[in-house]
């Protein structure tokens, strides 16, 4: 399997910008019962891939 060095800092990247979002919604909405930050940044990513996802296969690229 060939990695290519793009995907993997792709892959940095967007583990940072969940964590750090995560960490900012904890700081703002600290609950013991609930990890509210945890579920809004899965939802929130999930999203996002779905709207890149729907947008790869309608505009198909060479």
């Amino acid at each position: 399997m060939k990695f290519k060095v793009i995907n993997i800092l792709l892959i940095g990247l967007g583990g940072f910008f969940g964590s750090f979002i995560r960490f900012i919604i904890l700081e703002k909405f600290n609950t013991v019962f609930f990890p509210f930050g945890t579920l809004f940044v899965n939802t929130l990513g999930s999203f996002l891939l779905g709207l890149y996802y729907f947008h790869l296969k309608n505009n198909s690229y060479p």
